[in-house]
């Protein structure tokens, strides 16, 4: 299997301790997920609103990029996996595949929710084990993914 490429922040980004990003293959599928991702990313944003500056030199960020499939791309891995660590950014990549066709709109908001805090999980953990920062507060990560979910799940009904 052949690594996706992670997608970089831009370099003119503030740094935050979590966002999101996606992928989209082209298609209906992407444009069937793209409100509900976009809604994701609103979250994630609101939810980390009311958190400090960080300091770059000793924290690190996650940043959750969700990969759909369509004409023009099409992943070649399922689930939840690590990306590259951007040293600069000191951002680690979590890479989410989403499925070619989700069921319906409530379960696609659910799948969103469930991965974003999952892979905050796994991105957590890659961190720690490779010892990336050691002043690392993961919780804030936790914390923002756990809230955006909620408000996800909330504005969906």
């Amino acid at each position: 299997m052949v690594p996706m490429p992670a997608v970089p922040l831009p370099a003119d980004d503030p740094w935050v301790v979590l966002s999101t990003g996606s992928v989209l293959g082209g298609g209906a599928s992407g444009r069937r997920i793209s409100d509900q991702l976009a809604q994701l990313s609103k979250c994630v944003v609101d939810a980390r609103s009311d958190q400090p500056d960080f300091d770059r030199e000793r924290t690190a960020g996650i940043n959750v990029v969700y990969f759909v499939s369509g004409n023009t791309h099409h992943q070649d891995f399922s689930g939840i996996r690590t990306g590259s660590w951007f040293g600069k950014r000191r951002t680690q990549v979590a890479q989410v595949s989403v499925p070619m066709e989700p069921a319906n709109p409530h379960e696609v908001v659910h799948f969103l929710a469930d991965t974003l805090q999952q892979a905050v999980e796994l991105a957590t953990a890659r961190i720690l084990r490779f010892k990336r920062s050691a002043h690392l507060s993961t919780t804030e990560a936790t914390e923002i993914a756990a809230r955006a979910a909620a408000e996800l799940r909330r504005l969906a009904g």
